[in-house]
């Protein structure tokens, strides 16, 4: 699984590799990605986001993680349940 990271959440990064995620920056990569973790990403960065993951594939689903107040394990249970929410077991 190709994971982009937004630039700064270095501890998320970091711990991804560990337990062996493909881990790109999330400003500079241009391949096809499943998941996308940011945190102070602002609209116009999602507008890209979006308009970019658009023209790789219309059939392919980028997962989006907003990380604020989650720690690198909670990110990697929500990226290996693709869901996240009040109702997620972060066990």
């Amino acid at each position: 699984m190709v994971i982009a990271v937004e630039r700064g959440l270095n501890d998320i990064k970091k711990y991804l590799e560990y337990i062996g995620y493909t881990v790109v920056d999330g400003y500079s990569y241009r391949g096809a990605i499943d998941a996308y973790v940011y945190e102070n990403m602002g609209f116009s960065a999602v507008d890209d986001f979006n308009s970019y993951s658009q023209s790789i594939s219309q059939s392919a689903g980028v997962l989006i993680v907003n990380a604020k107040n989650k720690t690198p394990e909670e990110i990697a249970q929500i990226l290996k349940n693709r869901v996240y929410g009040e109702n997620i077991n972060f066990m």
